[in-house]
């Protein structure tokens, strides 16, 4: 038996708890002992030390929690207590510059796509890194109380012109680079960002500096990619769903409805009374989602961008043709089966199964 902290922070919420649950649970279902610590406590450290007197295989940072806590001698905590850290980033790496500078010596990344991990291999080799992409959440229909559902988007909405206006207040001299980046990303969506931006340097190997402005262009892609879709629908009436955080600034958004953020469990549920989910913008090259699995699991037809991930539910959108592609899935007779096709419940097994992740930790 080995024993591990979960260190969960307050960037944490809805499907990200979920899938800290269910790792948790896989833990202890093979018979390993799990302590979850959360860092909004103001004792957190002191809580860490304490549990660290027992001996500790490693102390789990989802999206890079407390990793920064020090000693009064300026070591790193975990380092001093002879505890390794594995880090689990749900978002591109480039978002975690900060925590990757830390001294701290024992020191392993999760990614949760296959082109996270070759940005680490590449500008962080001293760290070993693996991708582990995280499983399903499997929801129930049973708890919705609310109506039928038209298309669903489940997502934060990034403005692209906010986020431009953002990157103008960068050095000026990283604004040619950031510039053709974002040009580049754009005629190549699902070309891996870090392979996009050494194309824009003479040397093809990215500075700190580039490397610290990725994370705008990816959140620029992101708002980019989804306000595509949405401009689309709406020039073709066709109204969407929306959930999640700061719809309100798309300019159209009264073409459509707004239901705000939602609690994990009944966006799962939502899925069951949805014809359809879109999924757009997720920075993802390799490895679907885990509500594009989710929703294949509940039986809902789902349009998203290409990633090496197939499945005869999984439409691949095309940006020229989004709304004629919906109008076509939309019409297609309903059928809900309880899980898909057998062959994709074989395929994706160990993508829906928390408990074989656990084995992998």
């Amino acid at each position: 038996m080995m024993r591990f902290l979960s260190l969960v922070g307050p960037s944490l919420y809805g499907e990200a708890v979920e899938q800290v649950d269910q790792l948790e649970d896989g833990l202890t279902e093979l018979g390993h002992e799990v302590s979850r610590i959360d860092l909004r406590a103001v004792d957190a450290g002191r809580v860490i030390a304490e549990q660290a007197h027992t001996p500790c295989a490693a102390a789990i940072s989802w999206d890079g929690a407390g990793v920064e806590l020090g000693t009064p001698e300026h070591r790193s905590l975990f380092d001093a207590l002879g505890v390794p850290v594995v880090m689990w980033l749900r978002r591109h790496p480039a978002y975690y510059l900060a925590q990757f500078t830390l001294p701290i010596k024992g020191m392993r990344v999760v990614c949760a796509d296959g082109s996270h991990q070759a940005f680490m291999k590449r500008y962080f080799d001293y760290m070993p890194a693996c991708t582990l992409a995280p499983g399903a959440t499997l929801g129930s229909g049973a708890i919705w109380d609310g109506e039928e559902l038209g298309p669903v988007m489940a997502a934060t909405y990034y403005d692209p012109e906010l986020v431009r206006t953002a990157w103008t207040r960068l050095p000026a001299t990283i604004h040619p680079f950031i510039e053709a980046l974002s040009e580049a990303a754009l005629a190549a969506p699902t070309t891996p960002l870090h392979q996009l931006a050494e194309g824009q340097v003479r040397t093809g190997k990215l500075t700190p500096d580039h490397v610290a402005v990725l994370p705008y262009v990816d959140a620029y892609m992101r708002g980019w990619q989804r306000r595509l879709w949405l401009d689309a629908l709406t020039e073709a009436g066709i109204a969407v769903d929306l959930y999640g955080r700061a719809w309100d600034t798309y300019a159209h958004i009264s073409a459509h409805r707004w239901h705000g953020p939602i609690a994990h469990p009944f966006l799962l549920a939502a899925l069951y009374h949805t014809p359809l989910l879109l999924v757009a913008g997720t920075g993802l090259t390799d490895t679907p989602h885990p509500i594009t699995l989710a929703a294949l699991a509940a039986g809902t037809p789902v349009l998203c961008e290409p990633t090496s991930f197939t499945d005869p539910n999984l439409t691949i959108a095309d940006p020229t043709t989004i709304a004629a592609q919906v109008r076509q899935l939309l019409n297609r007779p309903k059928s809900r089966a309880p899980l898909i096709a057998q062959s994709w419940k074989e395929r994706s097994q160990q993508l829906l199964d928390w408990l074989g992740l656990a084995v992998k930790v």
